[in-house]
């Protein structure tokens, strides 16, 4: 069940469940995740984080559970997946999300595409893969969301073109201070980022809270992280 809730600042999931076949992709799953806040989202393939996501962005439903969402709230969603049809300048989309969407700033829009050296004369077909992740970025964040839904975005990208999505991202996040949920396979990359962690292990919660919490001085991110993995599926 979806719940729209007044005037909060802080989303969340109550024993969240969801099954596609036999296969249980998110069991009991209750977390809350609030604005001003940057949340790693850790886990194997398979543990769950794209079911979760999609939850969040309602693609998928729940089978049972409670999503709680604060009034008003508006949702940004960034993945690798997602993309635009190859012949469409840069300056339709902005004319296309100007005219559509409830909040748009183009200079936001543009500010971001230079970032990335681009010109809004310039075709989505024709760009890196790191650009259309610099693109995808500009569009979202012009639409100031309050939920920041990142997924592997910046998955395949060169180390120069990771460095200008960060840059982008930790730019306006400054700015906009949204709830950002941010999953990625580049743990030095959430390292850099997250505050506060999320681990999901085969559908389950297996660890959450902050990051320097998850780290002991035996242990770097990373170790840290393998280890739960490792403790999780011995179980």
């Amino acid at each position: 069940m979806n719940n729209i809730v007044p005037n909060e600042n802080t989303l969340s999931l109550d024993n969240v469940c969801r099954h596609f076949g036999d296969k249980l992709a998110l069991s009991n799953v209750s977390l809350e995740f609030s604005k001003g806040i940057v949340y790693g989202l850790l886990g194997r393939n398979g543990s769950g984080k794209t079911t979760l996501i999609n939850i969040l962005n309602g693609k998928s439903g729940m089978d049972k559970g409670e999503l709680n969402i604060p009034l008003g709230w508006k949702i940004g969603h960034v993945s690798h997946e997602i993309g635009y049809p190859n012949y469409v300048k840069l300056s339709e989309l902005n004319a296309l999300f100007s005219a559509s969407a409830t909040t748009w700033g183009e200079s936001r829009f543009t500010g971001i595409l230079k970032i990335f050296g681009l010109t809004t004369s310039q075709r989505f077909g024709s760009l890196s893969t790191g650009e259309k992740a610099g693109v995808k970025l500009a569009v979202m964040i012009a639409q100031k969301p309050d939920l920041w839904l990142i997924d592997e975005a910046t998955l395949g990208l060169d180390a120069y073109a990771q460095t200008q999505c960060i840059t982008a991202l930790m730019q306006y996040f400054i700015d906009d201070q949204p709830c950002v949920i941010f999953c990625s396979h580049h743990l030095a990359e959430v390292e850099r980022l997250a505050e506060k962690i999320v681990l999901l292990e085969q559908g389950k919660v297996c660890w959450q809270g902050d990051k320097d919490n998850l780290i002991n001085e035996q242990h770097s991110f990373s170790e840290k992280i393998f280890s739960l993995y490792q403790t999780q599926g011995g179980q």
